[in-house]
């Protein structure tokens, strides 16, 4: 398994590649898709085996697929983006916060 399987953003492949990592390790292959699929975790394994990346690359791909869906709404007047919201079921300005990813 490689790391463009896992679906991870392409700047992260990049920079993973640029790191000179070349494939995940067992518990990053099982809890990358799981925490991009938004499922809780619960990792346990020994010291060195990839856990600090398993949680925090989906993070980030988080971060760069929300920075792209700026980018593209970034030329609609705030009009515009109020209604392509509404036709998506979505009440932007009345929306209760609600934490996505929480690390212990």
């Amino acid at each position: 398994m490689t790391f463009e399987t896992l679906g991870l953003h392409t700047s992260l492949l990049r920079a993973i590649a640029d790191s000179g990592y070349t494939a995940p390790t067992a518990v990053q292959q099982q809890a990358i898709p799981a925490a991009i699929a938004g499922r809780d975790l619960l990792v346990s394994s020994q010291t060195g085996s990839g856990k600090t990346a398993a949680f925090m690359l989906p993070a980030l791909h988080k971060f760069a697929t929300a920075a792209d869906q700026l980018d593209q709404s970034a030329g609609k007047t705030p009009n515009q983006e109020r209604q392509s919201a509404r036709s998506r079921g979505e009440r932007p300005r009345f929306q209760a916060a609600k934490p996505k990813m929480l690390v212990l």
